[in-house]
């Protein structure tokens, strides 16, 4: 069973069995795909090659490993564009249940609970985005910081510097 694939899962190893029946880690290889046309297109829009390289991490570290926390989370960025903060929240909530390690659904949920002055649960959900900003992209790990300064630490020097070298490497 082990290294063997099923529909889009490639079985890793057994964690475990019991009553209920065995247990595997399984990947989604659908990201590895998605990744590499991420940084094909990426390329061909007209990005250097040596920043798409430097840049360039599998999905599954970059942002999350979870499809389905992706998507939701991508939904509720549309929600909020369409329907303001109220709407996108239950969406927010939903993707950092789905993948509790996923830094930019902490960051997402944090902005909705900032907007919503919710103060306390905001500066919770940034320096649990800031916790885990290793699992996310360069660009991402430098918006995280940037809010993580500015909300909860009250360090606008850090938090500028963030911002520029966001301005500098993604003008």
């Amino acid at each position: 069973m082990i290294d063997t694939t099923i529909s889009h899962y490639r079985i890793l190893t057994k964690l475990g069995g019991g009553g209920m029946g065995v247990v595997y880690k399984a990947e989604d290889i659908r990201l590895h795909r998605f990744g590499d046309a991420a940084a094909n297109l990426r390329e061909q829009l007209g990005e250097s090659l040596a920043t798409v390289q430097k840049f360039n991490v599998p999905l599954e570290q970059a942002t999350t490993s979870s499809l389905e926390a992706l998507q939701t989370y991508s939904m509720g960025l549309k929600i909020y564009q369409e329907k303001g903060t109220d709407a996108a929240l239950i969406y927010d909530q939903r993707a950092i249940q789905l993948d509790p390690n996923f830094a930019m659904g902490y960051e997402s949920l944090a902005g909705d609970y900032n907007a919503l002055g919710e103060l306390g649960r905001a500066s919770e959900y940034f320096t649990k985005a800031f916790e885990l900003r290793e699992h996310a992209s360069e660009r991402e790990r430098l918006v995280i910081a940037a809010q993580y300064y500015q909300n909860v630490t009250g360090k606008l020097d850090k938090a500028g510097e963030a911002n520029q070298q966001l301005i500098e490497i993604y003008p």
